[in-house]
């Protein structure tokens, strides 16, 4: 992910998140929880690369 696509939303740099609840396929989720620590923000990296590439 570049730096083009992180928007703070304020001067103290947070950024702007939606709260959401997804269900994943059992597969997926444990691929991702066995890598540890920031696997939300992984999952969302994908999911944004995905977005990227389909437009």
């Amino acid at each position: 992910m570049t730096k083009e696509f992180v928007t703070p939303v304020d001067e103290s740099g947070l950024l702007f998140c939606a709260s959401t609840t997804i269900r994943l396929n059992a597969e997926v989720f444990e691929f991702f929880k066995a890598r540890g620590k920031g696997r939300q923000t992984k999952i969302n990296e994908v999911l944004q690369d995905y977005v990227d590439a389909a437009r």
